[in-house]
């Protein structure tokens, strides 16, 4: 069971606000435009499965009842996670077809860094972190607190670039790699999503609904 934007209530809006004004207070100047500021409550049964995928905001999870263990990947591993997967999986938007979750090989858990959380603790989850969560044996309470960022969405526009440019033939370059790669990206989007003339009208509708 998952309880949405429980922010709304006034007792869990302000806890969300007293944990990020701790967390923004520690973040590297460089993230800034902090927004869509949500929190969710899940209530898991007892060794219940989130099967292997990943999210595309800042997130932490805060264990407040029972027990579970998080399998994390590095987003930047290849082997798990290869660039054109990542294209489609962190984009600004997404079609009809897209689900969440992903395909998972056994041999992917050699490589995974295992979090057990026990009530009390928390943990953060990097944007486009693969990772699976298993649950302990009694019912599991959970509270998430997920924000988007200036950095999330710059990165998220550059994967997008990246995915049109790889269906064109190229082999475009992981944002991250060239501050100036990733601006001309940015910037073609940017130009693109105003005059639409590259993707049509269709695709403007969506990317602007989007990012409303």
């Amino acid at each position: 069971m998952v309880l949405k934007n429980v922010q709304q209530d006034p007792a869990y809006g302000k806890l969300l606000r007293e944990v990020l004004d701790s967390v923004y207070g520690n973040l590297d100047p460089s993230f800034g435009g902090m927004h869509r500021e949500e929190a969710f409550i899940f209530i898991s049964s007892p060794n219940s499965v989130t099967p292997y995928h990943l999210d595309e905001e800042h997130n932490f999870l805060c264990q407040l009842r029972g027990t579970k263990e998080v399998s994390m990947w590095d987003p930047r591993d290849q082997t798990v996670l290869p660039e054109a997967q990542k294209e489609y999986m962190l984009q600004i938007w997404h079609d009809p077809a897209y689900h969440r979750n992903m395909k998972f090989q056994e041999s992917f858990q050699e490589r995974a860094t295992v979090f057990p959380l026990v009530p009390g603790e928390a943990l953060h989850f990097p944007v486009g972190a693969p990772h699976w969560v298993k649950n302990g044996p009694a019912v599991s309470i959970s509270f998430s607190i997920t924000w988007r960022s200036k950095l999330s969405e710059r990165q998220a526009i550059v994967y997008f670039v990246n995915g049109k440019l790889r269906r064109i033939g190229l082999n475009p370059v992981a944002p991250g790699h060239s501050a100036f790669r990733d601006s001309l990206k940015h910037g073609l989007f940017h130009s693109v999503r105003v005059l639409g003339r590259v993707f049509g009208g269709s695709w403007l509708k969506k990317s602007q609904a989007k990012w409303a």
